[in-house]
């Protein structure tokens, strides 16, 4: 029983690092789209109000990466833990919420590609 234990932690842990990689490369893309100037931007300021929504997505995405730390600093500390079925339940109950920050962080993310695309399409374009 406990051996199987230990493959589900690792499974997890194998699984919450590939959401760790994915949340570093959206956190990477959404500063590279603020920085970058090689797209169209809204012109107005009140158009520009929409990078807000990367804030509270920034926080979503660091509540996750927090929860991957701890997932895999647990899953490490499993051989010499003596109660793993708490320890599972801890690794779950951490998992869950690290997909559901994961998925708090993109949807704030896929809002800003949605209005950002509404922009783009409404917006005069003013240098014809």
């Amino acid at each position: 029983m406990n051996d199987k234990i230990v493959q589900l932690l690792k499974a997890i842990s194998e699984s919450s690092k590939t959401y760790e990689g994915w949340t570093l490369l959206v956190i990477g893309g959404t500063i590279l789209t603020i920085l970058s100037s090689d797209y169209i931007k809204p012109t107005h300021n009140r158009a520009r109000i929409i990078y807000l929504l990367f804030i509270p997505g920034w926080i979503s995405f660091s509540i996750s990466l927090f929860k991957a730390d701890y997932i895999s600093r647990a899953a490490i500390g499993a051989t010499m833990s003596t109660d793993l079925a708490g320890l599972f339940k801890d690794i779950d109950k951490a998992y869950g919420d690290q997909l559901s920050y994961f998925k708090g962080g993109l949807l704030f993310i896929v809002l800003w590609l949605i209005l950002f695309v509404v922009i783009w399409i409404f917006e005069k374009d003013k240098t014809r």
